[in-house]
């Protein structure tokens, strides 16, 4: 699979910041789409960013068996 990773944070109205991590892959042949996403307040992500980095890292796409 191929794909894209992007990392952006927002404020929503009234809120706290939060961060969000997104994985996106497309299968082989493109008939599926695929997405992990990680999505925490700013502290959060900050205070944990290398244990949400193994597992965002660790996000696999097997195909069919």
């Amino acid at each position: 699979a191929r794909g894209v990773r992007t990392t952006f944070s927002f404020t929503p109205p009234g809120a706290a910041n939060e961060t969000v991590k997104q994985t996106a892959l497309i299968s082989e042949d493109r008939s599926t789409l695929y997405f992990f996403i990680v999505r925490c307040t700013t502290k959060c992500f900050k205070d944990n960013s290398d244990e949400i980095n193994e597992i965002s890292d660790s996000f696999t796409v097997r195909g069919l068996r």
